[in-house]
């Protein structure tokens, strides 16, 4: 069993849990509580982006589990979605002088950063329970 989870919460929409050598019953969980929390962090941020005018699918996230890691990609989702995923991308980190960056995923995840903790170490305590630890 590794030392403890480690986490980063460094880039701007990406989190990430570091689970070493945990075991395999120890991880399970963690993809669905990674998930959870993520469609709450798309949908923070499409709440708050312009009032929420901006369709759902313009801010979407993809979980990527590996054998020692699960991370969670949130962000806009330029050209899928047509000019949504632009506008989204443009409203986040500002364009052309015009406009200031808004901020509006960056808001998201830092409210939702506390839930992520929790989120991931209940999946883990979970786990462990599950093989006697």
């Amino acid at each position: 069993m590794p030392d403890g989870i480690e986490f980063d919460l460094t880039e701007l929409t990406r989190l990430a849990a570091d689970l070493g050598d945990a075991p395999d019953a120890v991880k399970k969980n963690l993809p669905k509580a990674l998930s959870v929390i993520a469609r709450n962090i798309k949908d923070d941020w499409k709440r708050n982006a312009e009032g929420g005018r901006i369709r759902r699918s313009a801010v979407t996230y993809d979980i990527n589990a590996k054998r020692d890691s699960v991370e969670a990609e949130i962000g806009p989702e330029v050209g899928r979605t047509g000019v949504q995923g632009a506008i989204v991308g443009a409203l986040e980190y500002g364009f052309g002088g015009r406009q200031g960056p808004r901020g509006y995923g960056a808001a998201a995840l830092q409210r939702n950063e506390a839930d992520f903790i929790t989120g991931v170490a209940k999946a883990v305590a979970d786990g462990e329970r599950e093989v006697g630890l």
